[in-house]
């Protein structure tokens, strides 16, 4: 682990949420994504421990919002409230079955992702 993961993990956790409804609406899943980024990389754990508060980065992704936002939305504002510049992609899957679900368990469906640039 990098040693900034620990300590943007202790902020998220210990961020209140906001006393806004809108605020307060998108508090729980927008932590629970950057948790998950700084997770995915040491840089944006880094970003999150020296940049703003967590409270001041929900209230940042409900502004202007209106009504309505959707997720990656949200998720893409918070990301980049820490880091600029940032790209967030989601992807969704669709199951027939339950039992068309991959065993994620097995080593054959597990993938390998490399990154190219890891190698320069």
């Amino acid at each position: 682990m990098n040693e900034y993961l620990d300590r943007a993990v202790d902020k998220l956790r210990a961020a209140k949420a906001p006393a806004d409804r809108h605020g307060a609406a998108v508090f729980k899943p927008v932590v629970a994504a950057l948790e998950d980024f700084c997770r995915q990389d040491a840089e944006f754990a880094q970003a999150v421990v020296q940049g703003g508060s967590v409270e001041n980065c929900v209230m940042h992704v409900v502004k202007g919002a209106g009504s309505s936002l959707s997720d990656l939305e949200a998720y893409k504002r918070a990301a980049a409230f820490f880091f600029p510049g940032c790209v967030v992609e989601m992807k969704l899957t669709i199951y027939m079955s339950k039992h068309d679900v991959p065993d994620t368990d097995s080593a054959a469906n597990k993938a390998v992702v490399l990154d190219l640039a890891d190698f320069w």
